[in-house]
């Protein structure tokens, strides 16, 4: 599998993304997921992984969002991916 290419680093907004961004990146890579479930993924919390990608868009990624419509008994409003 070949390594993916990072965005470029912007002259005066980059952001500083640990290990856990770059989990979270291959995470989203996979497909569309919602929060609680990368929250669970990555063991951490969804408040979390709401600033993980805000990080993320800010650092370049495109971080699509497919909304699922008014929330019903076990769905989410919201899923992510970043497209491959």
């Amino acid at each position: 599998e070949a390594t993916a290419a990072k965005p470029a680093k912007p002259a005066n907004n980059w952001h500083r993304m640990a290990a856990r961004h770059h989990r979270l990146v291959a995470e989203l890579k996979r497909g569309y997921q919602s929060v609680p479930v990368l929250a669970g993924n990555l063991e951490c919390k969804k408040q979390s992984i709401y600033a993980m990608l805000t990080t993320l868009k800010k650092n370049g990624y495109t971080v699509q969002i497919h909304h699922l419509g008014s929330r019903q008994a076990g769905r989410y409003m919201k899923i992510y991916r970043i497209p491959a």
